[in-house]
């Protein structure tokens, strides 16, 4: 009598999503110049859908660029194994779709990469999810291989947590996918004259450097914002019930809120903060009864 070896649990060892896939949303603008050259490159339209809606019709991973050697055949390489290639695959079409041709940043975090590569049903829910550490370690292996750089994580002193992090491309993923320089030259160029005016130099290493950081900090500036949106109603509740008369409250509302866009001004210039915290104090003070003027000077 023969027993069967008992099998490894999928839930400790297996891939929660083995065949993770990005398709670009239908609500997203097209994409002009060279860089929607590429992206028509490496897609194709999918059959019996709506216009606009592409799939992957070449593999990145197909390339001898992610051979991996073999210690023990110093003469031989093989290809990455399944899961890695399409994931590599996915992330690499993301990345391709989302990134910003001005300043080559993805301004996209770990978190919203992972969920934008999982599988979803007809209905657009997540049915196989990819988790945010698969991403992370791929992340480590695409720098490696020198097609993206990557910023250190900030933490957010408040939410004890880490800021987002963001990705740039590098030369070297616009070659991996057959760019012609002197075209994406000339519409990176056109780009940052039209998103960064105030720039007079928009070619030198030092000025694309600036860029890059005000980008950056505009989309660390808009993820704090949306975290004190989610994350402080029961705070501000807290506050307003404690508070004696109206004016207390939008005094002691603007002080706390003023505290904490101070606390993260490192990711912002004053010019930046002050206006988002009054915007902030306008919209909470507008849902309650008897407003009244509200201090915008600090």
């Amino acid at each position: 009598m023969t027993t069967e070896s008992p099998k490894k649990s999928l839930k400790s060892a297996g891939c929660h999503c083995p065949t993770p896939a990005y398709r670009r949303p239908q609500k997203f603008a097209a994409l002009r110049g060279e860089h929607g050259r590429l992206y028509n490159l490496w897609t194709r339209q999918v059959p019996n859908a709506a216009p606009g809606v592409r799939e992957a019709s070449r593999n990145f991973s197909d390339s001898a660029f992610f051979r991996i050697d073999v210690p023990s055949m110093p003469c031989r390489a093989r290809a990455p194994r399944q899961e890695s290639r399409r994931l590599t695959d996915a992330v690499m079409q993301l990345m391709l779709s989302t990134v910003n041709i001005a300043t080559d940043v993805v301004p996209l975090c770990l978190q919203e990469i992972a969920k934008q590569v999982s599988v979803r049903d007809a209905q657009g829910n997540i049915t196989h999810v990819v988790t945010p550490c698969r991403i992370s370690r791929k992340m480590k292996e695409l720098c490696n291989l020198g097609l993206i750089a990557m910023s250190n994580a900030v933490v957010d002193r408040i939410d004890r947590i880490n800021l987002t992090q963001y990705v740039r491309v590098t030369p070297l993923f616009w070659r991996l996918a057959g760019a012609s320089e002197d075209a994406l030259l000339r519409q990176k160029l056109a780009r940052r004259k039209k998103d960064f005016p105030h720039f007079s130099d928009h070619a030198s290493n030092s000025a694309v450097e600036h860029m890059r950081y005000e980008y950056v900090a505009s989309l660390r500036e808009r993820v704090i914002l949306s975290r004190i949106d989610r994350h402080q109603p029961a705070f501000l509740a807290r506050l307003l019930r404690a508070s004696a008369s109206q004016a207390d409250r939008v005094d002691a509302l603007y002080r706390a809120v003023m505290a904490r866009m101070y606390d993260l001004k490192f990711f912002a210039s004053r010019q930046r903060i002050i206006p988002a915290a009054d915007r902030l104090i306008a919209r909470v003070m507008a849902r309650l009864p008897h407003t009244i003027p509200i201090p915008l000077s600090d």
